[in-house]
């Protein structure tokens, strides 16, 4: 029993102890679903929260792209709404700075011509950094090694500070100074550029943003941003350009309409004042013949000899409007052939006053010369000179009532010579000056024509003057009389026709341009000879394009192997050379040159990219000193603007539009340098070079402003001589003619000129501190800094010469004026540079004297 017992019992606590282990199974087993449900709903809330997060981010992409694209559109109506390049350019990279999160942006447009980008806009930069920026040119072939695969993002370019790419191109790029950064920030020497192009694939220009609002490397959305508004930006300057060009249409247009009207009533006029002066002799002609032929056997002898020398005279007056229709015709078709040769410019005006005196003594108008003692000669057409002469004096003959006067005089200057008529007639009207020189107007346009002639006579005057490359102008006062001044250049440039064994034979364009080149070398470099030579890359030649100065058979026959003498070493190492004393130097063997008046000279390549094309040279300074360093710098300037404008002529007939302007240009920047006083010209540039310096400019913008120094007032040639020489003061016309002066001066250097910033200067020249100033209203550091720096030497240079109007002041004095007009006027940093300047300048002027006083 007891095991029965003891297995009931076993089995008993068996079966209890099973029961209890099924119950903490279930316990375990409802806990495990438990935890398995608490962990599957937990799970499936961090997807519903990262769900509603994505969603929210999704949203938020949304919204901050929505909102990007709707502040394109308002900036796209806002650039859209510009058609002016220039103003349009600017508002676009202040867009890019103000809206779209980057604190500096640069857009460079490229120039098909010269196939470089040209810094066009700026934002949020400094005014030193504009003007770094303004003077370096990205070549396109350069911007393409920038375009690399493992750079692009999207349609854009970033190229990271990590991968060293600028290492070795710091010279391409502006560095920005951005402070400390991060590992992870955008780093100053990062870069992100976006390529403009237009629908047709055609690349325009690049817009680069530096410096981010949020200093973090830009995201993708932020990039396509940037492409969706350069997208914008692009079809609005291709919109531009159409409106600047259909506005020039227009332009030409209105100027060909006004051309046709003016044509159309010169014809009126021409028939009106050809058949009257034709019909007076005519009719007196067949009214004396007739009485002649009806009455002859009953006329007294004294009588008909009487008729026939009306008859005459009336024939000779007839001959003298046909000669003179068929002269004006050969000068403006340019079938004449003009034979310049150094003349007597005295003899020429002592047979034009025997020519004219005894018609003077009809009206008893005495004829008077002032000439210099000794003779004055100019390479001119003499015949040419002369007939010039007859009419400007016979005109004066013609207005000047009896008893009156009429002066010749000839003025000796240091490369030209002006010849002035002065009468004590009539007078011209004002508003009559400015035609006067055109085809058959007169001032008396009556029926009666009480003085006579077909209104030829000044306009085959002012082709003569043309001709010449010369110039004339006209002063006059209603009933007091009336002066024609005429300018022309003493010395003369020659092209040969053909060289022997150069290149083909050059056009007449070509010819001309090397005549005008070598012209403006003489005169910006005021030296007596002056030659262009080029390579004839054929026989590794140079032979003379054009000279001045020279034998005509030297510039004929001269040829100079690369590498032999002076020019040949330039031409071999691409370097210029400038020689103090040619006896001297011993890098090339003394010899005796007659054509060396003084010892002295400057040559320096001409190159189109690495190759160099040609030599310029100059020697015999007129005032007999020594070319310096800074002449060599200005020379090689202007012999880089001289390759660009021959490279320009060698495609001539692709670009024969831009001839007639580069002819221009040339023939400004000599008459510029005409009208402008030679020590004036020196010391501005002296003083700008100092000057610029002392303002902490680098070299390279040193030559540059000093280059600029004897060009900035070009625009002066279209002011007009009459106002330039006016002794009183200036009306409201007048002067607003003389405000357009450095926009004239920028439209006539724009066919030779490459660099923006030569234009900026010129152009801004004439800005005030305070921004009252012309022509842009600029102020402060908006001018730009080589602009600052020339208003001020300018000034002073102005201040202290002499003009027609007033005293010159002394130094004295013109600081003063300078220290007063200093933060209204002028720059006061600028100014107190300069003050500095000339103190020291006086220092040593004291210390030579002290030494010589000693001595």
């Amino acid at each position: 029993m007891i095991p029965d017992l003891v297995a009931a019992v076993y089995a008993d606590k068996v079966g209890s102890a099973v029961i209890v282990i099924g119950a903490l199974s279930a316990i375990v087993l409802l806990g495990i679903s438990t935890i398995v449900a608490f962990r599957r709903q937990a799970k499936a809330s961090k997807w519903a929260e990262l769900q509603a997060k994505r969603a929210r981010e999704s949203e938020e992409r949304e919204r901050h792209r929505s909102d990007n694209l709707a502040k394109i559109l308002e900036i796209s109506n806002r650039i859209n709404a510009t058609l002016e390049l220039e103003s349009l350019l600017n508002e676009i990279a202040r867009a890019v700075s103000e809206s779209l999160g980057f604190r500096m942006a640069l857009l460079r447009i490229l120039d098909e011509e010269s196939g470089t980008f040209v810094a066009r806009a700026f934002a949020g930069l400094s005014q030193e950094a504009i003007e770094k920026l303004s003077s370096r040119r990205i070549p396109l072939e350069t911007f393409k090694t920038w375009m690399k695969d493992e750079f692009r993002i999207s349609r854009s370019y970033f190229i990271s500070h990590k991968v060293g790419f600028w290492n070795d191109r710091e010279d391409e790029v502006y560095v920005p100074d951005l402070g400390e950064r991060g590992e992870d920030e955008w780093h100053p020497m990062d870069s992100l550029f976006v390529p403009l192009w237009t629908r047709d694939q055609r690349l325009v220009g690049y817009l680069s943003v530096d410096d981010p609002v949020d200093r973090k490397i830009p995201t993708l959305d932020t990039i396509e941003t940037l492409e969706i508004f350069a997208n914008q930006a692009v079809t609005a300057i291709e919109n531009a350009r159409l409106y600047s060009r259909l506005e020039e249409n227009v332009a030409q247009l209105r100027e060909m309409t006004k051309r046709l009207k003016e044509l159309n009533e010169m014809k009126t006029n021409f028939v009106a004042a050809v058949s009257h002066e034709l019909r007076t002799p005519l009719t007196s002609i067949m009214a004396y013949a007739e009485t002649l032929a009806r009455d002859w056997g009953e006329t007294p002898r004294q009588v008909r000899i009487e008729f026939l020398k009306i008859i005459q005279e009336e024939a000779q007056r007839l001959t003298k409007i046909v000669e003179d229709m068929l002269d004006l015709s050969k000068l403006e078709s340019g079938k004449v052939d003009i034979k310049k040769t150094d003349r007597d410019l005295c003899k020429i005006i002592e047979d034009v006053k025997q020519v004219l005196t005894p018609t003077a003594k009809k009206k008893s108008i005495s004829i008077e010369t002032s000439l210099p003692d000794d003779h004055v000669k100019a390479f001119v057409d003499g015949s040419m000179i002369k007939q010039l002469l007859v009419n400007l004096a016979g005109n004066a003959i013609k207005f000047t009532p009896e008893g009156g006067r009429v002066e010749i005089t000839l003025a000796d200057r240091d490369s030209t010579v002006e010849i002035s008529v002065e009468d004590t007639g009539i007078g011209i009207p004002p508003e009559s000056i400015d035609r006067i020189f055109d085809e058959f107007y007169q001032v008396d346009s009556s029926a009666t024509r009480k003085y006579g002639g077909a209104g030829l006579g000044l306009a085959i005057v002012r082709n003569i003057v043309e001709w010449h490359d010369g110039k004339i102008w006209v002063e006059s006062e209603s009933g007091k009389g009336t002066r024609f001044t005429v300018s022309l250049p003493k010395r003369k440039a020659v092209a040969p026709a053909r060289p022997e064994t150069g290149p083909d034979e050059p056009t007449t364009c070509e010819r001309r341009v090397s005549e005008l080149i070598v012209d403006m070398i003489a005169e910006i470099m005021g030296a007596k000879t002056a030659s262009l030579m080029l390579l004839n890359e054929e026989n590794r030649e140079l032979y003379v394009s054009a000279a001045m100065g020279l034998d005509e058979a030297v510039i004929r026959n001269a040829r100079v192997k690369v590498g032999n003498g002076i020019a040949g070493w330039v031409a071999e190492t691409g370097r210029p050379v400038l020689v103090h004393d040619i006896e001297a130097d011993e890098r090339f063997a003394p010899s005796r040159r007659p054509q060396y008046e003084t010892k002295s000279l400057v040559s320096v390549p001409l190159k189109q990219g690495d190759r160099v094309i040609g030599v310029v040279n100059v020697t015999n300074r007129i005032t007999l000193t020594p070319f310096t360093k800074n002449d060599a710098d200005i020379l090689q300037i202007l012999a880089d603007r001289i390759s660009g404008v021959l490279g320009k002529v060698r495609q001539y007939e692709s670009v024969k539009s831009e001839f007639a302007a580069i002819t221009n240009s040339l023939k400004c920047l000599i008459e510029s340098r005409r009208l402008a006083h030679a020590r004036k010209s020196e010391m501005v540039g002296r003083l700008v070079v100092e000057l610029g310096r002392a303002m902490g400019l680098g070299e390279e913008e040193v030559r540059m402003l000093q280059y600029v120094s004897q060009i900035y007032d070009v625009g002066m040639v279209r002011v007009g001589e009459e106002i330039l020489r006016k002794r009183g003061g200036l009306g409201v016309v007048e002067y607003e003619s003389v405000k357009r002066h450095p926009e004239a001066g920028v439209d006539i250097v724009g066919p030779i000129e490459f660099l923006e910033q030569v234009k900026e200067i010129i152009l801004h020249h004439h800005e005030r501190y305070d921004g009252g100033g012309y022509p842009g209203g600029l102020r402060g550091e908006e001018i730009p800094l080589g602009a600052r720096v020339l208003a001020v030497v300018d000034a002073y240079s102005s201040m202290v010469s002499e003009r027609p109007y007033r005293r010159a002041m002394s130094m004295e004095e013109a600081v003063e004026e300078l220290r007063r007009c200093s933060g209204s006027q002028f720059d006061p940093q600028v100014v107190d540079k300069f003050i500095n300047i000339l103190k020291a300048g006086m220092r040593q002027e004291q210390h030579v004297v002290n030494s010589l006083v000693r001595r």
